[in-house]
């Protein structure tokens, strides 16, 4: 699906069977046609911490932590997924409290550096994004909140953000799906803020990336809900343009494909998408997407 309406490349968040790798594997040997995909394996989180009970690996101590990421990249994966703090899904939670210690955190970021990857985390707000950028970490997601100093400090460390800002703008697509009311009611309170966030973020200068958390395939009131997020970034002040980069040169540098991927230039594998309108002006014609070419081979 993601393919076919024009993604070429997703970093894939923590799948609790380690499904990431998998249909990874399955896509680089020819058995089926994917997006280039980017996987996580599975995520870290502590006892009872966001993520516990959906598959995530639970550690204590830095030294858990730091053989649980060493585990997930010798399964495979590119990047190491980390809760942070707490989330929106469920009651209770805190959502820029951190619930590991600066040591477990250290730990991991140790780990992947080794490995040749890096850490990403879920981290709500500004406490959590400062403790992780005291430890290393250069991917954030989400910040439902953000201060500006805090984001002044993620642009002047070159650190990323993906907002996801359609977690806190499809509660449609939630309601169909069969979130619970409460959990969709959360999200959506926190839909304001969460775009100030991310207005915080561009005009601070932080490289912000596009992102969905929840599938980007869905369908929302407005689109799917991928273009939905590069829209929701232009309410929050982008250009139609700099969504787009967002979508693709950004998002190239996060993941380390800079020099392979995310351009139309000599030298860069062939990924090409054709759209009948001018996306620059209206960024919703990146809904109905007429050809996709992959790696120089067209596949739509």
């Amino acid at each position: 699906r993601l393919l076919n309406m024009g993604v070429t490349t997703v970093r894939w968040g923590p799948e609790q069977s380690r499904a990431d790798l998998f249909v990874r594997k399955a896509a680089q040997a020819g058995w089926i046609d994917a997006p280039r995909i980017l996987a996580a394996g599975r995520a870290l989180t502590t006892p009872g911490g966001h993520g516990a009970g959906f598959g995530s690996i639970i550690a204590s101590g830095a030294d858990e932590f730091r053989n649980a990421a060493r585990t997930e990249l010798e399964a495979g994966a590119d990047h190491i997924k980390v809760f942070l703090s707490g989330g929106l899904a469920r009651t209770g939670e805190a959502v820029d409290t951190p619930e590991l210690t600066s040591d477990e955190l250290r730990a991991v970021v140790e780990a992947a550096d080794a490995g040749g990857a890096y850490v990403v985390v879920h981290a709500g707000g500004p406490a959590s994004i400062r403790m992780g950028l005291q430890t290393g970490v250069r991917s954030f997601e989400h910040a439902y909140t953000l201060d500006d100093q805090t984001a002044a400090t993620m642009a002047s460390e070159g650190s990323f953000l993906t907002p996801t800002l359609v977690a806190t703008h499809a509660s449609e697509w939630q309601r169909s799906v069969g979130f619970s009311e409460e959990s969709i009611q959360r999200s959506a309170l926190h839909a304001e803020a969460h775009i100030q966030s991310a207005r915080t973020a561009i005009k601070a200068g932080v490289a912000v990336v596009v992102g969905t958390d929840i599938p980007g395939y869905g369908v929302s009131e407005t689109g799917s809900l991928f273009v939905h997020e590069m829209q929701l970034l232009v309410v929050a002040g982008m250009s139609q343009l700099d969504a787009i980069r967002a979508a693709t040169v950004v998002a190239a540098d996060l993941i380390g494909l800079q020099t392979r991927i995310g351009r139309v230039a000599p030298g860069f594998e062939a990924d090409v998408i054709g759209v009948a309108d001018d996306p620059t002006k209206d960024i919703g014609a990146l809904d109905a997407v007429d050809f996709v070419m992959l790696r120089g081979h067209v596949v739509v």
